[in-house]
């Protein structure tokens, strides 16, 4: 996060974010294509057969500026996130447009800091959405295993490889999940802190005053969001090596 300037304060920052969206290829698609082939690279999606879900990685880079003369405020919001899932991508901006249309009906001037908590909870649903989908993906892998063991007339080793390769792209996908959610973890301790500073600097009187505690609150119950997500990844990790074990 960048901040500078003396008669306008400005930063950006960019949110890593996770989305699980329905898979619309083949079992062969995903293997002749360059990212479905290379499942172990985190940096790629990630395929769930059990629920048919691909985990799809992205960022959002959000610009802002405000001026301290003129209190007008640019925001630009630059979401990387593939076409082909408009309706997941455009969540925010609709959400922008209704919190704005009912500042305008109420004939009231929303507050600039509201788009950032607006990115940054709807980042957070999406990863709820990628870790329950990847955390379902764990109970179908462990269950198949358990039944493999106890099975009386036990098939092939294929299969037993086939699921280790899985949790072993499983464990280095949720590695890479815990570094990208510290990031986020980052960027919402910041954009508090210089949402205090620009209350600071804009002399809000007491209505104000009133809105920031609103938007503090705000902030804080996303950072607790954000906190929960992190937790839920270390149980994934965990229980990730835990069914290994079981290969």
């Amino acid at each position: 996060m960048k901040l500078s300037g003396r008669a306008f304060s400005r930063w950006w920052y960019t949110i890593p974010v996770r989305a699980a969206i329905p898979c619309t290829d083949n079992q062969k698609s995903h293997a002749l294509s360059t990212a479905g082939s290379n499942q172990m690279n985190p940096s790629q999606y990630l395929h769930l057969s059990a629920s048919g879900i691909d985990i799809r990685p992205s960022k959002i880079v959000m610009y802002f500026h405000h001026n301290l003369i003129s209190h007008s405020t640019s925001i630009i919001c630059i979401d990387f996130q593939d076409g082909r899932w408009h309706e997941v991508a455009e969540e925010p901006i609709k959400r922008a447009k209704e919190t704005t249309d009912a500042a305008v009906h109420m004939k009231r001037a929303e507050h600039p800091f509201f788009m950032h908590l607006i990115i940054i909870t709807s980042a957070a649903r999406w990863w709820r959405s990628a870790l329950e989908a990847f955390n379902h993906q764990l109970i179908q892998h462990e269950d198949s295993l358990l039944r493999q063991i106890y099975d009386t007339n036990p098939q092939a080793d294929a299969y037993p490889n086939e699921v280790n390769t899985a949790l072993h792209t499983m464990a280095a996908h949720v590695h890479r999940y815990k570094a990208e959610m510290e990031v986020i973890k980052e960027v919402v301790s910041d954009l508090a802190i210089k949402y205090t500073e620009f209350c600071a600097v804009n002399n809000c009187n007491l209505e104000g005053r009133t809105a920031a505690c609103n938007h503090l609150s705000s902030f804080a119950l996303v950072a607790s969001d954000i906190t929960a997500l992190r937790k839920f990844m270390d149980e994934l990790e965990k229980k990730t090596q835990t069914i290994i074990a079981l290969v």
